[in-house]
């Protein structure tokens, strides 16, 4: 069984590097985070995490930007 956590943001980018690390830590097998169209730096923050990740859990990190309805 896999185990997923999604991450819904918005204007989140002083605290998603560190939700996105403490999440990690937890051991889940894949972290989604869902952008809803920030307009600050959260996009870009989340970007690099996933680029820097070491292999481990930050490397099952996906972004994904959340569709209008």
């Amino acid at each position: 069984m896999t185990i997923a956590v999604i991450i819904p943001t918005l204007n989140e980018a002083s605290t998603i590097a560190a939700t996105i690390r403490h999440t990690a830590e937890l051991g889940f097998d894949e972290i989604v985070v869902v952008d809803g169209g920030s307009s600050d730096q959260t996009g870009r923050l989340v970007d690099s995490c996933v680029s820097s990740a070491q292999p481990s859990a930050l490397s099952r990190v996906r972004r994904m930007q959340a569709l209008p309805c």
